[in-house]
């Protein structure tokens, strides 16, 4: 696995993009998520337990990100986990322009309130 996402950004120059740079911009999303939209449904941290990120980038340039997250038993898993996909999807292609990316939401557990 590459460090580093590498972006033509003009004729004679590239660009490589660090997996710290997605993971960041991973984690903000998930922090406002969890103070806005899914304030009470998406929860980062339970008990011991704290949310995770991790982004990867392979050979092909193609960009993973894995999110491990907690989630209310009232909630819409399917749907909030489809918003989350979303919402880091658009803050990553806003943020670096790069729109080859897979975002994976694992479910760490369903907490009851």
């Amino acid at each position: 696995m590459n460090n580093y996402a590498i972006v033509s950004n003009s004729k004679n120059g590239k660009l490589g993009i660090s997996t710290f740079v997605f993971k960041q911009i991973a984690i903000e999303t998930l922090q406002s998520l969890a103070e806005n939209e899914l304030k009470d449904k998406l929860i980062l941290s339970y008990k011991k337990k704290k949310f995770a990120v991790d982004a990867l980038v392979d050979k092909r340039n193609k960009i993973t990100i894995n999110c491990l997250v907690f989630f209310t038993s009232e909630s819409d898993v399917q749907g909030f986990s489809r918003l989350i996909q979303e919402k880091i999807t658009n803050a990553v292609i806003n943020q670096t322009e790069i729109s080859s990316l897979t975002v994976n939401i694992s479910i760490g557990s369903i907490v009851t309130k």
